[in-house]
């Protein structure tokens, strides 16, 4: 297993020194072959999203290293390598996938379908499926498996009656999806299972019935299977470490250890070395010039902290601040402790109140909160538990969370698994809005809420219902609202049917939006909701349906008007709160002249220096229509929103008094990728602790902004600009077992970059390799094809120490949303040429389209400055769509290759606010399968790990670790480097609002 330890060791590094202790409990644990399962069989368990699993197994006579990602709560991936004991030249690379089908309530199993070595159909291919269900601490599986799951049979295979295709099953080994083989096979096998968690924690204990008959595998030896019943054990002594033996087919032991890790709870070191945030004193009332001969009308004065904020962390000034009395708060790596004194009156509604104020003013790895109420213990002896995700559950609505403070009659609530217990002062049965907040409490669809009463008696319901009631009744005041009402709410096959009817005029606008807004909050109830169907009635007619979330209306003649802007209170999204019913407060505000003066060289002076002491690039400042606005350059901070704050920190703490507007223009290679707009008094709130950036972003508006020129800018002494950077890069190779299996190479690459004037980028990088083994790749010599990756071996042995990329760059954007770049150098190690690339990128739109065009030449094996005969016209056209709400991004790119050959690949990867980006990519191509190699297509996984959360400072760079084969020549596209639409992502409203929450750091 020597041959995987570098591997295993990259992906590691997620689960060590960056805060591991992060990760949540109650994960399933993992099998020895990777996946979420029991020893050698699955489970329809997955765990929770996100979490990345690296992990090593042995189940004779197959060792395996294995790399598992749920990559969203549905679905689960693990890329696998396999080798046979006792067989030369056996690696196998394969990847599973896992698809959960239903989720497990109260009365029914969770179900999940899988299918392992998907891309190929080795010796391990199989699919299942699973279910499984639960019932305390016992933990039941029973499942259907063909293929290598299946081969110790069992029953016949019912898929056969479908056709004769189902017959045979193919082992002969290939890198294509054998989509023939699926469910394919004379006998379908039957596997169960049992998983017991003991009462020592983090110790489970399991058995299983296997539907694996390892003797009928082709391995290329042979094993004798005697006994189908394995049992076995797994043990998690930290959260990111789990270990597991078991003793398999009555004379085998097998073994599995795994590192696991959360990528989107890793917060990172401590910042030592970061300058600090500009402190920002309330300014004294401003004045309103109003159009009446601009009379000075004195502004009420801002909140602040009645309390000394020099000896009070920001969270105890946020409770101090909500009225919490005596609050003791301390902090413990990722939980937080808390002791208050709450008037048992209102000890369940405080005790919220408190959590949320915790949770909104701490950093995103603190999830567990304990709070312990000093005049009662309603709240339990040992306080009161809170994590992060039950509270924004809880505060997801601002309506749902006033209605939970204003259940008046509720004295005290307890929470125990997925159980609720709310005791009340008033008779059963409790009032509406006691009801309302036991539903926004519940923690698990699958859970009871209990009542109890001064009296002592109690009632009980389902806290799945409650949350359909709570959504439903949402549902029907919001539509109320817009002047519907609902007479009837249903839900069929994943689709909200709601009947309502209209007494006054109708808009295309007000309907559409009606209809996303009752999807969103009836997706809330639990149910699989995907869609929603408004019908309205007039008169006691149907005259117009609409639905969501495509938005499409069928009316009668008339019956509704084009057009039409909301004047109702919509649906908008908050960062912390997520959807909620919400109308723009009117707040009491300056009113700004649309003339107003420029800024003086002084002050600008000012706003530049204070700038650059928040470690940020002052590029121009200017002041226009009563807006303040730094255009800054941001080398340090991989968190656009905290660039953002503290750029406007600089302005607030040296603009001028009356500047009420602020904006911060965000510029790269000398271009304005977007700007930000908000208004100075929230963020001087927020950095004083009396407000938050949720409330900044209420008012905060995103657009592309304008590169500075013209002569109201006055311009900083930013030009030439240097930048500087080490860099560690790993480059793997996962070839076959014939070439060589798994080499890879770590190496130191210092970089550096000059922009003589804004637009012009010059950067190089050289690369000296610290240990590594890629020079051991076995040529290929069978193809017929340019040899354009193939010679990676020389490369490598010859390159040791290399120009690894000298390029020159223009870039510019000559209308609102076209960037537009040409370069021209060294590109990569291998190639080196000229190129133009271009990006239509609207700055509201989550599509974007580019195109590259690229003449290139390979480079000498040296990797200096001569080269090699080789040159080829490669280029691309690159449709983007981002998901900014689950992080996904998907590319779809058709073009020519290095090898001329023509194609299309597909990258699929999600990124997390911290910048952890996981993904995957495939390529296929008109090249032909015996030029190409093995495998057929190109395809390959990869993570890409930012350095700011292992330095003590803060940093932008990045490293990625690719998990691909590199000796193949068809489907290799020229590596540019960071293209267009990575330049200009941290410009786009999406980005800012994934951050939003770092705006303060």
């Amino acid at each position: 297993m020597a041959r995987w330890a570098l591997s295993l060791a990259a992906v590691a590094t997620l689960a060590g020194p960056v805060h591991a202790e992060g990760i949540l409990e109650g994960s399933t644990a993992y099998r020895a072959m990777g996946g979420v399962g029991l020893i050698e069989m699955p489970t329809a368990r997955m765990s929770a999203d996100a979490t990345l699993a690296a992990g090593v197994g042995y189940l004779d006579p197959v060792g395996h290293a294995f790399v598992t990602w749920q990559a969203t709560p549905w679905l689960e991936a693990t890329a696998r390598l396999s080798d046979v004991r006792g067989v030369a030249d056996d690696l196998d690379r394969s990847l599973d996938i896992k698809v959960r089908l239903l989720p497990e309530t109260g009365s029914w199993p969770g179900v999940a379908i899988g299918f392992q070595d998907i891309l190929g159909h080795g010796a391990t291919s199989a699919e299942y499926l699973a279910v499984s269900k639960s019932w305390g601490d016992v933990d039941v599986t029973l499942g259907l498996s063909w293929g290598y799951l299946g081969s110790r049979g069992g029953v016949g295979n019912p898929a056969k009656w479908f056709g004769n295709s189902f017959d045979v099953r193919d082992q002969t080994k290939s890198g294509v999806p054998a989509f023939k083989n699926f469910f394919a096979g004379d006998r379908m096998g039957v596997f169960a299972g049992v998983a017991y968690r003991t009462p020592i924690d983090g110790l489970e204990v399991k058995a299983e019935y296997s539907g694996v008959d390892v003797d009928k595998a082709a391995f290329g030896r042979a094993i004798k299977d005697k006994f189908p019943v394995n049992v076995g054990m797994s043990y998690r002594p930290l959260r990111w470490l789990e270990v597991g033996a078991g003793f398999i087919r009555g004379d085998t032991v097998a073994v599995n250890l795994v590192l696991r890790a959360e990528p989107p709870r890793l917060s990172g070191v401590r910042k030592a070395k970061t300058p600090p945030t500009q402190a920002l004193t309330p300014r004294p009332a401003a004045a309103d010039l109003s159009a009446r001969g601009m009379e000075t009308i004195p502004m009420p004065a801002a909140v602040v902290s009645r309390h000394n904020g020099a000896a009070l962390t920001q969270v105890s000034k946020a409770l101090f601040d909500a009225g919490i009395e005596a609050p003791l708060f301390e902090l413990n790596g990722n939980e937080a402790y808390l002791s208050a004194s709450l008037p048992p009156a209102t000890a369940s509604h405080q005790s919220l109140l408190a959590a949320y104020l915790v949770f909104a003013h701490t950093s995103p790895d603190v999830d567990r909160l304990t709070l312990r109420n000093r005049l009662s213990d309603d709240l339990g002896v040992e306080g009161q538990v809170f994590t992060r995700d039950l509270v924004i559950k809880l505060v997801r609505a601002d309506a749902a969370f006033n209605d939970l403070l204003k259940a008046g009659g509720v004295t005290a609530v307890t929470m125990t698994g997925k159980d609720v217990t709310a005791r009340i002062a008033e008779p059963l049965p409790p009032d509406e809005a006691t009801v309302s907040a036991l539903a926004d409490l519940a923690p698990a669809a699958g859970g009871l809420a209990t009542v109890r009463s001064a009296a002592g008696t109690e009632g009980t319901a389902s806290l799945a219902e409650l949350k359909r009631a709570r959504a439903a009744e949402q549902a029907k005041r919001y539509l109320a609202e817009a002047g519907l009402q609902v007479s009837d709410i249903a839900v069929k096959d994943g689709v909200a049917v709601v009947e309502a009817s209209a007494a006054g005029p109708l808009s295309e606008s007000v309907l559409r939006e009606a209809a996303a807004a009752t999807l969103t909050i009836l997706a809330e109830s639990g149910d699989a909701i995907a869609a929603a169907k408004l019908s309205i009635a007039r008169g006691g007619a149907v005259v117009a349906t609409v639905e969501a979330p495509s938005g499409a209306i069928v009316a009668k003649d008339g019956a509704v008007s084009k057009g039409g802007r909301q004047t109702r209170p919509g649906m908008r999204y908050l960062p912390l709160y997520g959807y909620v019913p919400w109308s723009a407060p009117q707040p009491s505000r300056p009113m700004i002249s649309e003339v107003s003066a420029p800024l003086t060289a002084g002050e600008a002076a000012q706003i530049f220096a204070a700038a650059e002491r928040q470690g940020l690039v002052p590029i121009a400042a200017r002041s226009r229509n009563g807006v303040t606005e730094l255009a800054v350059a941001n080398d340090a901070f991989h968190n656009t929103a905290t660039a953002v704050g503290r750029a406007g920190r600089a302005i607030a703490a040296a603009a001028p008094t009356g500047a009420e507007r602020i904006a911060v223009t965000q510029i790269d290679h000398g271009v304005a990728l977007g700007r930000a707009s908000l208004w100075r008094g929230d963020l001087e709130k927020a950095a004083n602790h009396v407000g938050s950036p949720e409330e900044v972003w209420l008012h905060t508006a995103i657009d592309r902004g304008a590169t500075p020129s013209g002569e109201d800018w006055l311009k900083a002494d930013a030009y030439p600009r240097f930048s500087w950077a080490v860099l560690p890069e790993v480059k793997q190779h996962f070839g076959a077992g014939s070439e060589g299996g798994y080499k890879a190479a770590l190496y130191a690459t210092l970089a550096g970059r000059v922009e003589p004037w804004p637009g012009l980028a010059l950067e190089g990088a050289i690369s000296q390799e610290l240990i590594g083994n890629l020079d051991d790749i076995q040529p290929r010599t069978s193809s017929a094809e340019p040899r354009v990756r193939s010679d990676i071996a020389r490369y490598a042995d010859e390159g040791k120490t290399a120009i690894s990329r000298l390029i020159g760059s223009w870039t510019a954007r000559p209308l609102k949303n076209l960037f537009l770049r040409a370069s021209a150098g060294l590109f990569e190690p291998m190639y080196g040429g000229v190129g133009v690339e271009a990006l239509l990128r609207p700055v509201d739109s989550a599509w974007a389209l580019g195109a590259d065009v690229n003449w290139v030449k390979q480079r000498d094996f040296d990797q200096l400055l001569d080269f090699r005969g080789y040159r080829v016209w490669t280029g691309h056209v690159s449709l983007y769509r981002q998901w900014p709400r689950s992080g996904f991004l998907g590319v779809m790119r058709v073009g020519r290759y290095l090898a001329g050959d023509v194609g299309a690949t597909v990258d699929l990867s999600r990124q997390f606010a911290n910048g952890i980006r996981i993904g995957g990519w495939a390529t296929l191509t008109d090249m032909k399968r015996r030029d190409f190699g093995p495998d057929s297509f190109a395809k390959g996984l990869y993570i890409s790990i930012p350095l700011d959360l292992f330095l003590p400072w803060s940093s932008r760079g990045a490293t990625t670790a690719p998990f691909t084969v590199l000796n193949r020549d068809g489907g290799q596209r020229l590596d540019r480097g960071p293209d267009l639409y990575d330049l200009t992502t941290p410009g786009t409203a999406d980005a800012l609002e994934a951050g939003w929450g770092s705006l303060l750091r």
